[in-house]
């Protein structure tokens, strides 16, 4: 039988996604999050999506999607050298911000390996694809816009018994 989880288990995720990608961008381009959204849908659909799974005490996954631009632009940031296409190093760093922002969350509710696993990241690259959220229709989405396009973190999480 699943549950909703309780916000204290949310608020980590929103926290380090904030926090990471606001310390990767500099200050000029950065601009406002927006409030948190329930999502309508149990899809997001941007030009990338990083997915991770999460089980163990609550089951869910986290969606970061964004669009080409401002996967371009993190990935050159974090790289440290010139990125001109959305290949293979831009993904693999896109991925690796994803997985952070989601290990930092767990590290931050101080849960263990073994009452929580998350699966390494998947990265969808097309907009043509709908990427899942959420099998329980429930999601909840923030916002981050910049002067390269939007970055969306989605959560959908339900406690588990």
């Amino acid at each position: 039988m699943k549950n909703q989880v309780q916000a204290k288990y949310f608020s980590p995720f929103f926290k380090y996604f904030y926090k990471r990608v606001r310390e990767i961008l500099p200050q000029d381009v950065q601009s406002a999050v927006d409030a948190f959204v329930i999502r309508d849908e149990p899809f997001t659909q941007c030009d990338i999506n990083v997915v991770i799974s999460i089980s163990g005490v609550f089951a869910g996954r986290s969606v970061m999607g964004m669009d080409t631009r401002v996967a371009l632009e993190l990935a050159e940031i974090m790289s440290g050298q010139p990125i001109d296409s959305f290949e293979e190093d831009a993904q693999s760093v896109i991925s690796e911000l994803m997985n952070i922002i989601v290990g930092n969350a767990v590290s931050e509710l101080g849960l263990t390996i073994n009452q929580i696993k998350f699966t390494p990241p998947t990265l969808f690259y097309s907009r043509a694809v709908k990427t899942r959220v959420s099998e329980s229709g429930f999601t909840l989405m923030r916002q981050m816009k910049t002067g390269w396009g939007k970055i969306e973190f989605n959560l959908s999480l339900e406690q588990t018994v």
